[in-house]
């Protein structure tokens, strides 16, 4: 019994994947579809899962297995005889927890691991089965199939396939999508919205997945609402033909931050709320290009959505605004907006209509007018990209690295970020934090040494001037 408690026991870190623990999980995933099957990993091979860049804030690790997979009645079979098994290869995506303690606490007062958890082991499937019953099958909600995963308040992993090694793979944050991958990406999305939309009118989410409340999310989002507004003043007063945006903004800083808050605290009675994905920016999207016709070089794009670890319940606007701040350029915003509103605006309505569930009154017109009541909320999201697109691209790492640490030292910031990490949420402190982290980001707006950062982030700013966010309303 102990020994299978320690073959069990989750990794922490790449470097304690062990040949049994794989073995492990694989017959546990096995035996859920074919009972007397057995698992024996002959090799397997670990690397990274992200190219530098691609990666946030997890540790994702690429395991390749080559096994043998038997129909016996014990593993003793298996050992004795693998020559009449069939040999197969998993390959495999492991998510591990963060590795550092002050990331863990976060993701923890956050519950960022429970959430995706439960979309990838419970949540997702019965979302897919729902639609499956009522409609054939027709509208999918596509991610990777989960193989194995374990969410306790100690260990936390998820494994699934590795999708790029069937030709999906992450476009480039500083190209955008196109027009076509847009409309797919929006495709799925709507397809969550109306689903979950549907789904909840029977079961009710909330009452079943607790997690998914967006009030921490909602906290969260709020964070460095002011710094972000000091850090687009700052690039404003370095540019003196842009004089007139910088007095207007000045002006209207206070309003800004009141109005987000107030927008984002005072939820309306009458909600139409949805399961977002939460986190749906460019590079939580996994596309796979197809040739559809070889005549024109036409192609069909598919797409897989990934890092569910801030889903949540809520406005679909969220998802949307998340969705323009950062998975298409400035200028594609501009010439697209509408046509990609639209068509997701009919995505969803066609598939409510088709599960049997239609909203009432959610005209055009009506959704419009809740994606523009958070207009503020993508303005923030947009300059929090900007400055992403800054940071991963100028260090050109991988920011899900593993990091070791000394044993003693890491119990010690373990039981340091326990006592800060419920501080660092309070309003007086998490601005300060942010100043602190803006700085450099200031710096390098104001040099011009990243010019396609400078570029993107005043692009925003303009954006949201001509669209009247920066407008105070006469008393």
């Amino acid at each position: 019994t102990l020994k299978l408690s320690i073959i069990m026991r989750t990794p922490s870190n790449r470097q304690e994947f062990t040949k049994e623990w794989l073995q492990y999980i694989l017959n546990e995933y096995e035996n859920k579809i074919r009972p007397n099957a057995k698992v024996v990993v002959n090799t397997f091979y670990v690397g990274d899962a992200c190219k530098p860049g691609e990666g946030f804030s997890a540790v994702l690790t690429k395991i390749n297995i080559e096994a043998t997979l038997l129909d016996c009645v014990s593993i003793v079979d298996a050992v004795e005889d693998p020559s009449n098994g069939q040999q197969i290869t998993y390959n495999l995506v492991v998510k591990l927890r963060p590795q550092d303690p002050f990331e863990i606490e976060m993701n923890n007062h956050l519950g960022l691991n429970i959430k995706e958890y439960k979309i990838y082991s419970s949540i997702m499937a019965e979302l897919n089965n729902f639609q499956a019953e009522k409609a054939g099958n027709e509208f999918r909600i596509n991610i990777p199939k989960l193989i194995y995963g374990k969410q306790t308040d100690d260990e936390f992993v998820l494994v699934m396939e590795n999708l790029k090694e069937f030709g999906y793979d992450l476009k480039a944050m500083t190209e955008g999508l196109n027009l076509t991958e847009s409309k797919n990406a929006l495709e799925q999305i709507a397809r969550l919205h109306a689903v979950s939309y549907v789904y909840n009118i029977q079961y009710n989410i909330l009452q079943k997945f607790p997690c998914m409340n967006i009030n921490k999310i909602l906290s969260a989002a709020l964070l460095g609402s002011s710094s972000a507004i000091n850090m687009a003043l700052g690039l404003l007063k370095t540019r003196p033909e842009m004089n007139t945006m910088l007095d207007k903004l000045d002006s209207a800083k206070h309003h800004i931050e009141n109005n987000i808050k107030q927008v984002l605290n005072n939820l309306p009675e009458n909600k139409m709320y949805v399961l977002n994905h939460g986190d749906f920016w460019i590079n939580n999207l996994l596309l796979k290009h197809t040739i559809q016709n070889e005549d024109d070089d036409s192609t069909t794009c598919d797409v897989q959505l990934i890092d569910w670890q801030l889903s949540h319940w809520g406005s679909p606007a969220f998802d949307l605004h998340y969705f323009f701040g950062s998975c298409i350029t400035p200028e594609q915003r501009q010439q697209y907006s509408e046509q990609l509103l639209q068509h997701y605006h009919q995505v969803f309505t066609a598939v409510t209509i088709r599960l049997g569930a239609p909203v009432p009154d959610w005209t055009y017109t009506k959704f419009k007018q809740e994606f523009d009541r958070l207009a503020l909320f993508g303005f923030f999201k947009s300059l929090w990209f900007s400055s992403l697109l800054s940071e991963m691209s100028k260090k050109g790492r991988n920011m899900n690295q593993n990091t070791s640490t000394n044993p003693f030292l890491w119990k010690i910031k373990s039981a340091l970020a326990k006592i800060i990490m419920p501080i660092f949420f309070k309003p007086s402190v998490s601005e300060f934090t942010m100043k602190r982290l803006i700085c450099p980001m200031i710096n390098e707006l104001i040099s011009g040494e990243n010019p396609e950062f400078t570029e993107r982030y005043l692009a925003v700013l303009q954006d949201a001037d001509e669209r009247g966010l920066f407008d105070v309303p006469r008393s």
